[in-house]
């Protein structure tokens, strides 16, 4: 409670300090944002911004920091998330953890600015797994299960991108439709034997039990 009415400046910035010193224990350093969280004081936002915004510092020592501007105040944070999740400068763990909390808020969103970060092959696969991940979240992919679908099919693309893109049919698809997906796949012999086994095996926890059998023959 003490901390949270604390006013000296001094004392927030070496809190601020100490969440990105990689030579302290995770957990205190956790803490330490935690505390800046749960200062009233103007300065604990202005520093922690600072650090999220600092590009010569540790990647995961910015996420923290995003974190704690998002948990501190999510709508005042929102402009630099969707910044830094779109920004192709910035370090894939800073922008995937940008995308993560954008998928928790609730906005207005730019137009195109999820369906860019997803389809953009450009993009890092981290940053358009997360992007897809953030999509589900928000429900937008309802409705837009053929982005999916041309993900899953295309031998091109990125092998983790397409497995997420696997599972999140899983929880959208309908049955049938998913393993007409899962079949084309497996059918393809264009397709990695890692991603037709990966097909084989979703399939076997959806498809009529009659037909895996036959399709591992």
């Amino acid at each position: 409670e003490e901390l949270k009415h604390l006013k000296d400046q001094a004392a927030i910035v070496q809190i601020g300090e100490l969440i990105c010193r990689p030579e302290e224990p995770i957990a205190l350093r956790g803490q330490a944002a935690q505390t800046l969280i749960e200062t009233d004081h103007e300065r604990s936002f202005i520093e922690l911004d600072k650090i999220a915004k600092d590009k010569s510092l540790e990647s995961d020592c910015r996420a923290l920091a995003l974190h704690a501007l998002w948990k501190k105040d999510a709508k005042r944070v929102l402009p630099e998330l969707m910044n830094l999740a779109k920004n192709s400068l910035e370090p894939p763990e800073v922008r995937v953890a940008a995308i993560t909390y954008l998928g928790h808020s609730m906005a207005n969103w730019p137009p195109r600015f999820w369906d860019d970060l997803y389809s953009e092959k450009r993009n890092p696969t981290a940053v358009r797994i997360a992007a897809l991940g953030s999509m589900e979240e928000l429900g937008l992919l309802n409705g837009q299960k053929s982005i999916l679908s041309k993900t899953i099919q295309d031998i091109k693309e990125a092998l983790e991108l397409r497995k997420s893109a696997v599972l999140t049919a899983n929880r959208l698809f309908s049955p049938n439709d998913l393993e007409s997906e899962l079949v084309s796949v497996l059918s393809n012999n264009e397709n990695s034997l890692e991603m037709r086994r990966f097909a084989l095996n979703n399939l076997a926890g959806s498809a009529d039990e009659a037909l895996v059998p036959k399709l591992k023959q």
